[in-house]
């Protein structure tokens, strides 16, 4: 194996680390981490859908189609294979956030949610899975708004 795959499984496997041990370790708590800002609010009821809850009831077929994404950015990349750490960045945290909620789903038959703005209080309550998904899509964003095109420049 090549150092860049090693890196990335390396990079996916903290990131299902991290939003494991963090699930694991608010598991029933409530508290504010930074007052008027962010804070943890445990709540035992998973969510059985995704974003805020939407789908709720379709957790077999989100698992499938969890299965297909990750399945196929992992193929993407094998295909592509993009030369470029914020590409790799941002495909890591989307498939490590994916597959530790996919983790939550399979094993619990829902995500365990507990992040929340105490300054919105009506933006659903999410997890580190969700957060390293939300980074990685933007840092993809920003790959690809800005920075493709010079990579298929080079290439030619």
């Amino acid at each position: 194996m090549n150092k860049k795959i090693i890196f990335k499984i390396c990079i996916i496997l903290f990131v299902i680390a991290v939003d494991l041990i963090t699930k694991f370790a608010f598991s029933g708590m409530s508290f504010t981490l930074i007052p008027g800002l962010l804070g943890v609010c445990y709540n035992s009821r998973l969510n059985e859908g995704v974003a805020g809850g939407l789908f709720s009831g379709y957790t077999p077929i989100i698992i499938v189609v969890s299965l297909v994404m990750i399945v196929f950015l992992i193929l993407f990349d094998a295909k592509y294979k993009p030369d470029s750490k914020l590409y790799s960045l941002g495909l890591c945290f989307v498939v490590g956030g994916a597959i530790g909620n996919l983790i939550d789903r399979i094993v619990l038959g829902g995500v365990r949610d507990f992040i929340v703005f105490e300054f919105w209080r009506d933006f659903p309550t999410f997890n580190v899975a969700d957060s390293f998904i939300v980074v990685g899509v933007v840092l993809l964003a920003i790959y690809i708004l800005f920075f493709n095109k010079e990579d298929k420049k080079e290439k030619k």
